[in-house]
């Protein structure tokens, strides 16, 4: 229920930000960071860049001047790439969202696989 509250307040706050024209949806940015999880968790896992302790990544997409959109939590070992598409449908619905299609800025090592 607790997820379900911060959700509504989340797609509220955004509405109220593109009311004011404070959102940005011209373009998305994409990226993450690992972060350590040494007490693990069903989304943890063996970490790329940490000698393999056990990490977790969190995945964010932003509008284009930084306000976070959509967040997605993964196993460390996971690639940025496979996350695109469940951050782009993650981000709530928002009134008066207009219809436009953008560019989606990615990192270096995620724009390579594209």
């Amino acid at each position: 229920m607790d997820r379900v509250v911060r959700f509504a307040q989340v797609e509220s706050l955004l509405v109220e930000m593109q009311s004011r024209g404070l959102l940005h949806w011209e373009r998305a940015l994409v990226d993450s960071a690992h972060l350590r999880a040494p007490g693990g968790g069903r989304k943890t896992g063996p970490s790329p860049v940490d000698r393999r302790k056990r990490c977790c990544k969190h995945h964010l997409l932003t509008d284009a001047e930084g306000t976070p959109l959509a967040l997605e939590l993964t196993a460390a070992n996971s690639h940025d790439i496979t996350q695109l598409l469940k951050l782009v449908e993650a981000i709530p619905p928002v009134r008066g969202k207009p219809n436009v299609t953008g560019n989606v800025v990615l990192d270096k090592r995620t724009s390579g696989v594209v």
